[in-house]
């Protein structure tokens, strides 16, 4: 684990960083001797105590990191909080705990103290508070089963023209050396002899060989070499050379070439069985094509019987849903083969326990989307079918139709029938009058047209006077809506005071 801390003066800079991050999602764990709505309003609480104190650097901002492939529980980054406020006699401060979850799953963790003291007013001292972090962490690591980091600075960035070799190889394969020589090194600090780090190396998937140049090297299973020295482990040359001495009694190390060769024969073994599959794949798809051919020689009819069309899709659906099958089996492997990958850099009990949570999750999430998947497919399968079946059941009644000389008015099938059976019966123009009527609209344009360009006076003077027709014609629709809207409104008038002075008359408009 890692632990770094700062002191500075807080303010709204600090309270943004930790609600955003950088590309990360923030989520505030919890609050320490205050109240508080957001982290803004914390971040505020904390500069207005300060600000009646004589502190200048009140804020001490603590940041705390698993290291590679380790990941904490909420509980155990409390845990975290509370050791820290603990060393430095802070227990009754105020404090923010902020988790970050980057993209790739990992998380790391944000506490937030306030030096000054909310009863005496008084800031914490810091002194050697950057040893008091170092020890916390190799603490946390020893009781919660962690994998011990080291505290030197040049040892997570080795860019020396010495290991420039393993740093390109590392490259070309899209792989990080600083995680392979972490893998190396914690298999070195957690052995004691020669045999078990062997055994060790082995389980992280690099095999011990001797060197052309270099007394013991570590092989991945890609071919990649790197050697056994203080850049992997951490030991020096005459601590390594001391351990790996008794290694010869107790197992034969083979050297580069036999290990390399060894490598060779298994990847040629595996590339002859996946041509044998592929071969069977390539006889069965040959004859397909056979098969294929020689049905097209064949004098095939223009149309396909409803039987023959029916088995040819029932074979389609039965291989869409072995394809389906096999596609979910497939990404099932890749996720389990992520998994066991990502195991080896697994350290603790607490740690394991919490990461096999996780992955049963994914797990269980993976499933889910595969069986949602899957019910929607057989569902549409379902749905055709029914279809098909109430299909057959029509043409059964047609063809019973038909045989006893009853024929409908319309034509055997075809989209027609069935959009005349959906339309709700009513009287609908046909091609023909609509034809016809279009024609006689054209015509009597044309003859308007014809008309105003011989007699351009007459047909301005036939024009206005169709507008002012029209304009009357408005007037005394007009007219008469408001005369019967008046009537109604003295009908209703005249009902509502009752008809004393009218001696018992009806009302007539």
């Amino acid at each position: 684990m890692i632990v770094k801390a700062r002191a500075g003066k807080g303010g709204q800079s600090l309270a943004r960083y930790l609600e955003s991050g950088k590309n990360e999602h923030a989520e505030v764990l919890e609050y320490r001797n205050m109240d508080a709505a957001s982290l803004r309003q914390a971040i505020f609480r904390m500069d207005n105590l300060a600000e009646r104190s004589n502190c200048e650097n009140h804020a001490y901002h603590v940041q705390m990191r698993a290291a590679y492939g380790e990941r904490l529980s909420a509980e155990h980054w409390q845990a975290a909080a509370e050791r820290v406020a603990e060393a430095f006699g802070m227990e009754d401060h105020q404090a923010a705990v902020v988790l970050h979850h980057q993209q790739d799953g990992t998380t790391h963790c944000h506490l937030v103290i306030n030096r000054v003291n909310p009863e005496t007013m008084k800031a914490a001292d810091l002194w050697q508070d950057r040893i008091k972090c170092k020890e916390l962490a190799r603490q946390m690591e020893l009781d919660w089963g962690l994998r011990i980091v080291t505290s030197e600075k040049t040892q997570a960035r080795d860019h020396s023209r010495a290991g420039r070799p393993e740093t390109e190889q590392a490259r070309r394969t899209g792989e990080n050396v600083h995680d392979i020589r972490d893998q190396i090194r914690h298999a070195w600090e957690t052995t004691d002899n020669a045999l078990d780090f062997a055994f060790a190396l082995a389980e992280e998937g690099y095999t011990l060989a001797k060197g052309d140049r270099r007394d013991f090297v570590a092989v991945a299973e890609n071919g990649n070499v790197y050697s056994i020295g203080k850049r992997t482990t951490g030991a020096a040359p005459a601590q390594i050379k001391d351990r790996m001495a008794g290694l010869d009694n107790g197992l034969d190390v083979p050297t580069l070439d036999e290990v390399r060769l060894a490598q060779q024969l298994a990847a040629e073994e595996e590339l002859k069985n996946e041509k044998e599959r592929k071969g069977k794949g390539d006889a069965s798809a040959a004859h397909a094509m056979k098969e294929a051919q020689d049905s097209k020689e064949k004098t095939k009819a223009f149309y396909i019987d409803d039987e023959t069309r029916r088995q040819v899709w029932e074979k389609a659906a039965a291989a869409r849903l072995e394809r389906m099958r096999d596609r979910h089996a497939r990404e099932y492997d890749r996720q389990q083969r992520g998994f066991e990958r990502n195991a080896h850099l697994e350290r603790g009990a607490s740690v394991q326990d919490f990461n096999h949570i996780q992955r049963h999750d994914l797990t269980a999430a993976l499933l889910k989307g595969q069986a949602d998947e899957l019910a929607a497919e057989l569902k549409r399968q379902s749905d055709y079918r029914q279809k098909r079946a109430e299909y057959e059941t029509w043409r059964q009644y047609r063809d019973r139709i038909e045989a006893k000389g009853d024929k409908p008015e319309m034509r055997r099938g075809g989209f027609k029938q069935r959009l005349r059976e959906e339309l709700p019966k009513q009287t609908t123009y046909t091609n023909t009058d609509a034809t016809a009527a279009e024609r006689a609209q054209n015509q009597a344009a044309r003859e308007r047209q014809e008309q105003a360009r011989q007699h351009p006076k007459q047909a301005w003077h036939e024009l206005h006077r169709e507008q002012a027709d029209q304009q009357s014609r408005e007037k005394v629709q007009t007219a008469q809506a408001k005369r019967e809207e008046r009537i109604k409104r003295m009908l209703k008038q005249w009902r509502e005071t009752g008809n004393e002075n009218d001696g018992g008359r009806e009302f007539e408009p």
